[in-house]
């Protein structure tokens, strides 16, 4: 498995294009270019849609990135999209619980988050471990929104 964030999520799913030992690959808040998909299982992790700016989101055709997302996810199923409600680009990095970087939101809880969802990804699609959370999300962690469920 393999993940990124940001360009390194577009790293990742290049390198999954090519790298036949890549059985499963998480891109952060980032993008795959829909041509470099092959049939493993992606997970894509972003922000919310907020995170974006409603302006750019509404002036900007495919600012959020949707119709890149979901090709790529109808391109190499099973796909999973999750959002972690709330988040912003750099809420996936140590920046979330640095006080001084004044992120919006609750740095912890997008950490504790994303490292549930990632483990859980990479646990159903390398070891064989059923997620609930990656399946259908969790009261546990509700800050994780299962956009594309299987």
């Amino acid at each position: 498995g393999a993940f990124g964030h940001s360009f390194g999520a577009s790293a990742v799913s290049i390198i999954a294009a090519y790298d036949q030992r890549l059985k499963a690959i998480v891109m952060i808040d980032g993008g795959g270019r829909p041509e470099d998909a092959r049939a493993i299982p992606p997970l894509i992790l972003n922000s919310g849609p907020q995170a974006r700016g409603a302006d750019v989101v509404r002036k900007v055709p495919d600012a959020a990135g949707t119709i890149s997302r979901n090709l790529y996810l109808r391109w190499s199923k099973p796909g999973t999209h999750i959002t972690l409600e709330g988040a912003v680009h750099m809420s996936f990095t140590d920046m979330a619980v640095i006080k001084e970087f004044e992120l919006p939101g609750d740095g912890k809880a997008f950490i504790d988050t994303a490292r549930a969802v990632i483990g859980g990804f990479f646990g159903q699609y390398l070891l064989g471990e059923h997620c609930e959370l990656i399946e259908k999300g969790s009261p546990k962690y509700p800050l994780a929104k299962v956009e594309t469920p299987h």
